[in-house]
């Protein structure tokens, strides 16, 4: 935030609305800015609060975070935790939240196929060290991987 304080960080997507049409039929369009994730502070790897300037560490887990509320907000379901039916979570398939990751993530790789497998990479680092309140099943035997947050 321009005159905001120094040190927080928060996740947005812009969701084009069509405002109408011009003379010639073609669309009139705008963006609407929608917020993705709550705010967070912002830290280097040695837990200081980032300088400005200073591409924050946590960067990742923030869109990392807006990808999965936006995945949950577009495809959760109810899943039972281990079948208990006295443990019911909202959940969304580990693929929907890779998808929406890849289209979020920005990495200074130009070539496709380089570009695709460092995404990959950050992605799998992120789900081996999930951050606190999140939780996976384990792939099926179908190869279904599902992933939900349960609030600290």
């Amino acid at each position: 935030m321009k005159d905001g304080p120094d040190g927080w960080g928060w996740s947005f997507e812009l969701d084009p609305v069509e405002l109408g049409k011009d003379e010639d039929g073609e669309p009139v369009t705008t963006c609407v800015v929608r917020l993705t994730s709550e705010p967070a502070i912002l830290k280097t790897s040695g837990g200081r609060k980032a300088k400005p300037g200073r591409k924050p560490d946590n960067r990742k887990l923030l869109e990392f975070e807006a990808s999965f509320n936006n995945a949950m907000m577009d495809c959760a379901k109810d899943h039972y935790v281990g079948g208990d039916p006295a443990a019911l979570v909202r959940a969304v398939r580990v693929e929907y939240v890779r998808e929406r990751f890849k289209t979020r993530w920005a990495v200074d790789v130009t070539d496709p196929k380089a570009r695709s497998t460092k995404i990959s990479n950050d992605f799998r680092g992120i789900l081996k060290a999930l951050p606190p309140g999140f939780y996976t099943t384990g792939a099926d035997e179908h190869g279904v991987e599902l992933i939900w947050r349960i609030p600290q």
